[in-house]
């Protein structure tokens, strides 16, 4: 029978991957053109899956291409090629990876990270002004990824490129700013050894945030 994979090796594609806690986007990418256009892109329920493997396996048998190299964002620190999603119990190796899954190399990289170097490639049309102010083309740039999770990272300038630096600040204590907030840190202390910034900014953050809001009676619930 035979393979109902392309092998699309010679054509010099890569597979992009972010792992999310709720949400893994899979997309393919051509090395060898002018300008990376991710094509293919696809994105499946992380809890379904025991591990990325699985998902790696259905994207690629859905579009029929088996890639060249892989290139991963994780949700979590990656040490050494090794890597174990924050958010899930997926562990995840380099070697391991590209054996299994037939590919040349693959690289793992903190998802937030990854982010960071997008910034150089972003259009005027790829931003919104929250805040008005004077742009300093050359000075560092802090990255805020709130989703299942809370990623950052920050940017700096090197000559014509940027060095970017993930982190897993999303896990430090959250620091009240006024007195709601400080009864928003007393609420859930009660069910937490440890209250992070993560807890209040991001998907969980949010329901989290209504609840205190209810069972404090602060705003009113409707029935619905």
């Amino acid at each position: 029978m035979a393979n109902p994979l392309k092998n699309a090796k010679e054509a010099g594609m890569i597979l992009t991957v972010d792992i999310g806690g709720t949400h893994t986007r899979l997309a393919m990418a051509d090395e060898d053109a002018s300008g990376i256009q991710p094509a293919y892109f696809r994105s499946y329920r992380s809890e379904k899956y025991r591990d990325v493997d699985e998902v790696i396996q259905d994207y690629q048998t859905s579009i029929g291409i088996q890639a060249k190299r892989a290139v991963i964002g994780v949700p979590g620190p990656v040490l050494n090629g090794t890597a174990r999603a924050t958010n899930l119990p997926w562990e995840l190796e380099e070697k391991g990876l590209a054996e299994r899954l037939g590919f040349s190399s693959v690289k793992l990289i903190n998802d937030v990270e990854a982010l960071g170097y997008a910034i150089d490639v972003l259009a005027p049309d790829d931003l919104v002004m929250l805040n008005p102010g004077r742009p300093y083309p050359d000075a560092p740039a802090a990255v805020f990824a709130p989703g299942t999770g809370l990623g950052e990272a920050y940017v700096l300038p090197a000559g014509n490129r940027y060095r970017v630096f993930p982190s897993e600040g999303g896990h430090a204590g959250f620091s009240p700013s006024n007195k709601l907030e400080l009864q928003l840190l007393e609420y859930l202390m009660a069910a937490h050894d440890h209250v992070s910034v993560e807890s209040v900014c991001s998907g969980p953050g949010i329901c989290n945030i209504y609840r205190f809001l209810r069972d404090r009676k602060i705003c009113f619930e409707p029935q619905w």
